[in-house]
């Protein structure tokens, strides 16, 4: 480490700011600033396999927990500090570490330059890598000068990010049996990625409620965020178009909250929801809490509040039309479901079919789309219906002409059946049309009910029609 060359900068910042820097006080600062650093940025210079390759062997590969290791990290956006506490937990494959090299292990990653969810991911990728473990899961929660001190100015707002692999990833029943800070991690992690972001009691002053004097004069507001995505990008490449800046978001919900006044905070949740899936379209899981300490409530209690949880999914949705330009038609649906917040991720060929149901009238234009949202199965479905009245469908004969029809096939594996939905669509499996097009773009995706994969019920479909 150049300690000359960080004693020539503190001066010069020492002079940039307006300071004297012979003042007795700060004469010897660009000194001390040198040592400190060499003693924070310690981890440049270091490696976590110096410590974790030295390891027991052992017989038995139970699971080793080691919580609340105390950390100092410095923030390399403003080089102010962020502190907090590490749980890790692993699963050995033949040997152990010793359990101070854990705690060297979290030193090595936490002096140097840094942000929290690298962090989180250096020691879970460590613990596989260089110890050879089956599984690790690694929990920071963080409190980030960066945040109280400047911008936001939010003391108390902890942080948590959190990195899983190997079994700690893939299986659930060992994520039931894991407790760390007292909480079971799966509740909140049993997602494909569990890497998660959260800001913990963001404090808002708003006007938000039913009464008008909750209008006029406000209250204060406390918001907890758990948001999943996959922070392996952003640990390995420093790519911060592919994460979330904490202060940013911290600062953006401030705006949101702050924006509009709203009579119920259940609304005033669920937007907050749809503003982060919308701003961040690479997040995957957003849980929100919002608390109302201050709810006009005749009564001793502690606080009001509302969660709203919403996890993207992917859906496979039918087309069809059989009036006016079909194909045009087709092309207006899936325009308006990226309208609605729905992200195409698949379409099919469009196929000329007979129509179904023994109304005779036009050859039908089909079509089967594969999307992704954060929308409820119930939403979904009402937003198709609200398509198909803005394109001016009118329900008058049963299986008769529609200038569109948009069906809701399949939400990932869900088996749901309601007065107002049935999942998978009830007719999925017997429509040729249909598996013809859903086995052009997802031929291996398997049918929840029928357990089998849409190829074979395809080929099925095919022998029954041949014979």
């Amino acid at each position: 480490m150049d300690t000359k060359k960080i004693q020539e900068a503190v001066k010069m910042i020492i002079e940039a700011v307006g300071e004297d820097g012979n003042r007795e006080g700060l004469q010897e600062t660009p000194e001390r600033i040198a040592k400190m650093y060499q003693e924070i940025f310690a981890g440049l210079n270091q490696t976590a396999e110096e410590h974790l390759s030295k390891s027991f062997e052992i017989i038995d590969n139970n699971m080793v927990v080691e919580k609340d290791i105390f950390f100092h990290s410095m923030c390399e956006h403003h080089f102010l500090p962020f502190y907090g506490k590490v749980h890790i937990a692993y699963i050995p494959n033949g040997r152990v570490a010793g359990l101070s090299k854990l705690a060297r292990t979290v030193e090595v990653y936490a002096k140097k330059p840094q942000i929290q969810e690298r962090l989180t991911v250096e020691i879970a990728d460590a613990l596989m890598e260089y110890l050879g473990a089956q599984g690790a899961l690694v929990w920071v929660e963080a409190e980030h000068m960066c945040m109280n001190m400047r911008g936001v100015r939010k003391p108390g707002t902890a942080t948590v990010t959190t990195a899983a692999r190997g079994l700690l990833e893939t299986d659930k029943d060992l994520k039931r049996s894991l407790q760390v800070d007292g909480a079971l991690i799966s509740r909140s992690t049993e997602v494909k990625k569990v890497d998660q972001l959260r800001i913990k009691d963001l404090e808002v002053y708003a006007y938000h409620g039913v009464f008008q004097a909750e209008k006029e004069m406000g209250q204060r507001f406390v918001l907890d965020v758990c948001i999943d995505y996959d922070m392996t990008r952003t640990a390995r490449t420093e790519d911060l178009t592919s994460s979330i800046h904490y202060g940013i978001l911290a600062e953006q919900l401030t705006g949101w909250m702050q924006g509009d006044q709203i009579d119920l905070i259940e609304t005033v949740a669920f937007q907050l929801v749809q503003h982060i899936f919308e701003t961040y379209n690479f997040v995957s899981k957003v849980r929100l809490e919002v608390k109302k300490p201050w709810a006009p409530v005749a009564l001793p209690l502690d606080t009001c509040s509302v969660t709203i949880e919403r996890e993207k999914k992917r859906a496979f949705i039918g087309l069809g039309s059989n009036m006016g330009d079909k194909g045009q038609q087709l092309a207006t649906a899936v325009s308006k479901l990226e309208e609605k917040g729905i992200m195409i991720l698949q379409t099919s060929s469009q196929i000329e079919t007979a129509p179904w149901g023994g109304v005779e009238q036009d050859s039908f234009l089909n079509q089967v789309v594969e999307v992704e949202t954060w929308f409820t199965p119930q939403d979904l479905m009402e937003t198709l219906l609200e398509i198909e009245l803005e394109m001016g469908r009118v329900r008058e004969v049963k299986w008769g002409p529609r200038v569109i029809d948009l069906d809701l096939l399949y939400m990932e594996d869900l088996i749901l059946y309601s007065p107002d939905l049935i999942l998978p669509h009830p007719y999925v499996a017997e429509r040729a049309f249909v598996l013809e097009s859903l086995n052009e773009i997802a031929p291996y995706f398997v049918d929840p009910v029928q357990r089998k994969q849409i190829r074979q019920l395809w080929e099925a479909v095919k022998e029954t029609k041949g014979s």
